[in-house]
């Protein structure tokens, strides 16, 4: 009788545990929380200064989506493109903002800046 007592007991320690160990929540850390900490709004770019340093624009705006780098004219230009919406663009791509530096120089942001350089 204390064996099946015992058995019943384990299988339904087991069962509990099973369906408990499944519930995990963590306060203050949702979707929408991870979004708008990975997500830089074009104030916060708006308040950078030409010319400051790249690593200095990391360190305020943390590491950015994507980057490239190229040469004109035996300068490198390097493009860091910060996410500046949640939402995706009509191809499912996330929309965001280039920052352009030439020499390690912020020179400027967004499309036109960019475009200039490429030509």
């Amino acid at each position: 009788m204390k064996t099946l007592q015992l058995v019943r007991i384990s299988v339904l320690s087991l069962g509990l545990t099973s369906l408990l160990s499944g519930c995990i929540f963590v306060a203050g850390n949702t979707a929408s929380d991870w979004s708008s900490s990975h997500n830089i709004t074009a104030e916060k770019i708006s308040l950078l200064d030409l010319g400051q340093s790249r690593d200095s624009v990391v360190e305020k705006l943390g590491s950015p989506e994507k980057s490239e780098a190229f040469t004109i004219n035996n300068s490198e230009i390097y493009v860091l493109y910060y996410s500046t919406t949640d939402s995706d663009d009509k191809d499912g791509e996330k929309v965001t903002t280039p920052l352009v530096f030439k020499s390690g120089k912020l020179l400027g942001w967004g499309q036109e800046v960019l475009d200039d350089y490429r030509q």
